[in-house]
Order: C-alpha cells, then sequence, then structure tokens
C-alpha cells in the first residue's frame, strides 16, 4: 500500500514537471508547438498537455511489459537519476553565474556536488547492460528530435529568408505602382526579425495586388524570464506607407495570446481593432531534398514530420478562426 502511495505521488510530479518543460521546451523554440489546455482560468500554470499525457502512458505500460518487475528496472532508474543529478547541478552552477555569483563561489560549492554525483554515476555505469541503456536511449531520442527541429527552424528561416523581399524594395514598389488598399489592419506573423517582407504577405501581394491600409509585421519573442509585465510587452517601430513592425514579448512562462496583447496597442500608439483584424499566416508544404546542401536527409525528414504534426498557429496564439487567412507555400529543404 505504502508503495502504491508513493508511485501515486511521485507520478503526479513527473506529470507536473514534464508538463511544464514541455510548453517551457516549445516557447523557447525548441519542440514544435503543442495543444496546451489550461485547467485553471487564473493559474497559467495549471496546464494539460494531451499528447504529452498519452506519451508517458505509452512509455509506462512499455517500461512494464519490457522489465517486468521493479528490481529490474533499477538499473535504468539508477543511470538516470544519477546522470540527472550531474547535469542539475551543472545547470544549478550555471545558473548562480547568471545570478552574479563570484566565479570561485559558484565553482567551489559546484565542484563539491558534481564530486559526489559523478561518484554515484560512475557506481552506476556498470548497470548500463543490465537496463541502465534505456534511459540513454530515451534521452538519446529525446534530444535527437529537438535537435532536428531546431536545426531545421534554423534552416527553414534561411530558405524563407533567400525568398524574401527586402523591405527597402516593397516600400519603393509600393510607392511608386501603389496597390488598391483595402480598410482594415492585417497582422503578418513573421518568424525572424530580418529587414526583408514576410513570404507569405509577398506572395499574397504577387497573387492579388492589394494591400491592407495599415500592415503590422508581428514577432512573438520568448525571453529567458518566467513573465514580462503588460507595460513591457509591446514595442514597435514605424516603417512608413501603413507598415509597422511589432514586438510582443512574453516570459516563458506565459501563455501566448496575440488579440489580448494587440488590445493595449492604443496606449503606446498602434490602436487596433481586434475584431476587425486579419492574421496573414504561412502555411509552408516542406519537401526535404537531397541535391541541396542543408541538413543530413534524415534530419530532414524528421523535421518535416514534426512539422506536419505540429499544432496550428491558430490555436496556440489563440486567434479566431474567422479572422485567419493561411497563405500555402512550398519551401525545399
Amino acid at each position: 500500500m505504502l508503495a502504491t502511495i508513493a508511485t501515486v505521488i511521485a507520478s503526479q510530479a513527473v506529470i507536473s514537471g514534464t508538463f511544464s518543460l514541455t510548453r517551457q521546451a516549445v516557447q523557447l523554440g525548441q519542440l514544435p508547438r503543442m495543444r496546451v489546455v489550461y485547467t485553471d482560468p487564473d493559474e497559467a500554470g495549471q496546464i494539460y498537455l494531451p499528447a504529452v499525457n498519452w506519451l508517458l502512458m505509452l512509455a509506462c505500460i512499455l517500461l512494464v511489459l519490457g522489465f517486468q518487475s521493479s528490481d529490474a528496472l533499477a538499473s535504468a532508474y539508477g543511470v538516470a537519476v544519477s546522470l540527472d543529478m550531474v547535469v542539475t547541478t551543472l545547470l544549478a552552477v550555471a545558473v548562480a553565474r547568471r545570478f552574479h555569483w563570484r566565479p570561485w563561489l559558484a565553482l567551489g560549492i559546484g565542484s563539491v556536488f558534481v564530486f559526489i554525483d559523478t561518484a554515484f554515476l560512475g557506481a552506476n555505469l556498470a548497470k548500463i547492460p543490465d537496463g541502465g541503456w534505456y534511459a540513454l536511449v530515451v534521452a538519446g531520442l529525446i534530444f535527437s528530435l529537438m535537435w532536428a527541429w531546431r536545426q531545421g527552424r534554423a534552416l527553414l528561416a534561411e530558405r524563407l529568408g533567400e525568398r524574401a523581399t527586402p523591405l527597402s524594395d516593397f516600400l519603393h514598389e509600393i510607392s511608386v505602382e501603389p496597390p488598391y488598399r483595402v480598410p482594415g489592419t492585417a497582422v503578418v506573423l513573421t518568424r525572424y526579425d530580418a529587414p526583408c517582407v514576410p513570404a507569405a504577405l509577398a506572395h499574397h501581394m504577387a497573387c492579388t495586388h492589394v494591400l491592407h491600409e495599415r500592415v503590422l509585421f508581428l514577432t512573438v519573442i520568448t525571453e529567458d524570464r518566467p513573465h514580462v509585465p503588460a507595460n513591457e510587452r509591446l514595442t514597435f517601430e514605424e516603417l512608413g506607407l501603413g507598415l509597422v513592425r511589432l514586438k510582443v514579448s512574453y516570459g516563458f512562462a506565459q501563455p501566448p495570446n496575440l488579440p489580448l496583447a494587440l488590445r493595449p496597442g492604443k496606449h503606446v500608439g498602434i490602436p487596433v481593432d481586434t475584431e476587425a483584424v486579419v492574421y496573414l499566416l504561412g502555411k509552408e508544404t516542406l519537401i526535404a531534398r537531397r541535391d541541396q546542401e542543408g541538413l543530413p536527409y534524415w534530419q530532414e525528414l524528421i523535421f518535416i514530420w514534426l512539422s506536419r504534426n505540429a499544432s496550428r498557429a491558430t490555436a496556440y496564439y489563440q486567434l479566431p478562426e474567422e479572422q485567419v487567412l493561411e497563405i500555402g507555400l512550398q519551401v525545399g529543404l
């Protein structure tokens, strides 16, 4: 009975920690977007990730079927815990340095704990053939997925940057040959903060020859702190001819809600009627190519699979469905 109660308590800690870490990894660009359910309207940290919950369930079932007893699982547990202790100590030293601890103090305290933790890890290395390999395989798999996603995002931004129109050329074009300007505001989400026009807007202009009276190039920034105050969330730059570059900053523990973030725009000089905004989103169809320089082919395939299974930007940024216009683009990696 005590073992069962302890297991339930430990599982709740694992579930809550996994949900929180996964959401922070998503907001920091280390994992694809996932559906997040906020179970408490007053607490941003009370979340549920259905995909992660199902993966945890499948992992637990496979563990039980594979090891069949807690004694057999002890080897994998020992390697995982001792390695986690080493990594946690190293990260704690890094955090201490970021908070301006004296180097000798941070390294001195860290060295003591690293010595103890590595002793435990060394004792558990002999258990790798007996089941400790499982923890290393799972960690390696998750790292491979995160690395493929990070590298794939960088390559995709590079490919889109090659096709993007320089902002100066775009401004010159619409000033010399003004397109038909329709009333209202268009918000164009862009991944990068570069002096270029997002490919989705350029493609839309080339096909329709229509431009809204006001266009916001919006970039979502996830900062290296848990919360960003509301008065620091919006920064903007007027580009001329009705174009504005806008940054919305969030902490890694804050859920992004773009319509809500745009409402205080009138207080900083960019009044936006969120009920009449059109959100232009680029929907890229990714194609892995062997004849182009870039990532290894297997890594491109993983990135494309992750992209196709990622949560839609409409749901992730809490955009109203009836105000979203998706522009299709084919991108060869």
